[in-house]
């Protein structure tokens, strides 16, 4: 039985590796395009949900750009 746990980041991590806001970030977590781990108050945001969103804004940004061709 070992279970291996997420790693989870605080926001400041998020902020820094994705170059977003603090309310950007609030935003996208209020929307649901960003989903947290809540621990008491604290917000946490796991390493998988940080690669997912980054790939996710890759994809969108690609996608506009193909539009614009």
């Amino acid at each position: 039985m070992n279970q291996e746990l997420p790693q989870l980041h605080r926001i400041g991590e998020f902020l820094r590796r994705t170059g977003l806001s603090r309310s950007t970030a609030y935003r996208e977590i209020a929307a649901g395009r960003l989903r947290i781990t809540r621990i008491g108050r604290s917000v946490r945001i796991s390493e998988e949900e940080i690669g997912r969103y980054i790939a996710n804004a890759e994809s969108a940004a690609t996608s506009e750009e193909r539009q614009r061709l």
